[in-house]
């Protein structure tokens, strides 16, 4: 999804639309009911029960103490008694709730959230007199994590097949071949700073160099483009060392790092997890912004980039620097 509405979706009608967990449910609410599809084969039944919707407040700060947050004044109905769902133990103040654009047509994973966070301060009647609150979020917390990138074997194999340099390998002295499924890490910088062991990667399949008939042995290193063009893997079982070549390469829509082992020349016992030490011509993790992830502030910078969360991406980006020091 991209940051600006297309012609098409900017000529029909582009809804706001409120969610919100409370009372073991969840509730969605619009200017006007309309049934829409979830995205995942079934549907969601928006209800006309969003009364109001006030202009929005913001305010950041990014060296203050008190939270940023910001605020969107509501005014909805649920259609229930809220007044005896409090009673019973259903307490509006603190739900999570999250205010989005929907357009006409779009499914409801194709809506764009403007702000999520909690109600505060909410205030409400008998049944039909509707409730009164606010949305208001804080933009330097999320509750995102980063997924685990799992990089299967056979999909490394194809990939590297489909380059035309490399071919199948399918017998051969001293490993069990095969296609190993690996869980492919982020790495942040240089661990252990290019001189000692910083990270582990993991065998994932095993091919011959079309050009030399080669044997190459291929590491999952990364889930990510890195800026080292070479690595020293270290066997676990002798602490024999080889130079590795590193290779990028996308995978299954992923951008995967790997680390190609030239077995005629490689002087590392065999083993399924080496140790990867950084000492190829950079580190690790190369973001969007075409660098290698070196400091505290490049690590911040980031993080806060790969979250849905607003951002004043300016004033990240003075601190980014102001934290270069922190290595």
């Amino acid at each position: 999804m991209t940051d600006r509405w297309t012609t098409a979706q900017l000529s029909g009608t582009i809804r706001w639309v409120i969610s919100l967990e409370y009372a073991g449910g969840t509730w969605y609410l619009g200017q006007e009911s309309v049934t829409i599809d979830d995205g995942n084969g079934g549907t969601i039944v928006i209800t006309d029960g969003l009364l109001d919707l006030a202009d929005m407040t913001e305010t950041l700060d990014l060296w203050s103490t008190d939270s940023p947050r910001r605020s969107v004044p509501v005014e909805f109905d649920l259609g229930v008694d809220v007044a005896t769902l409090v009673e019973e133990g259903h307490d509006l103040a603190g739900c999570v709730a999250e205010l989005a654009q929907l357009a006409e047509g779009d499914a409801w994973t194709a809506r764009r959230p403007f702000v999520v966070g909690r109600l505060q301060e909410p205030q409400y009647g008998a049944a039909g007199e509707g409730v009164r609150a606010s949305i208001e979020q804080d933009v330097l917390s999320s509750d995102e994590t980063i997924d685990v990138v799992t990089v299967r074997g056979e999909d490394v194999r194809a990939a590297l097949a489909a380059t035309g340099l490399y071919a199948d390998v399918m017998v051969g002295p001293s490993l069990v071949y095969g296609w190993f499924t690996r869980d492919a890490p982020i790495i942040i910088g240089a661990p252990g700073n290019g001189t000692a062991p910083g990270s582990l990667a993991g065998l994932s399949a095993t091919m011959e160099e079309v050009s030399s008939g080669d044997e190459v042995r291929v590491y999952v290193l990364a889930s990510h483009p890195v800026g080292a063009t070479s690595v020293t893997l270290t066997s676990p079982v002798d602490d024999t060392t080889c130079t590795a070549t590193v290779l990028g390469l996308t995978i299954s829509g992923e951008a995967i790092a790997l680390a190609l082992e030239n077995t005629t020349t490689s002087t590392m016992t065999p083993t399924q997890t080496p140790s990867v030490t950084w000492t190829g011509n950079g580190g690790g993790l190369v973001d969007e912004t075409g660098g290698v992830l070196e400091t505290a502030g490049d690590f911040i910078a980031w993080l806060l980039r790969v979250t849905e969360q607003e951002i004043d991406h300016g004033r990240v980006n003075a601190a980014r620097e102001a934290l270069r020091a922190f290595r």
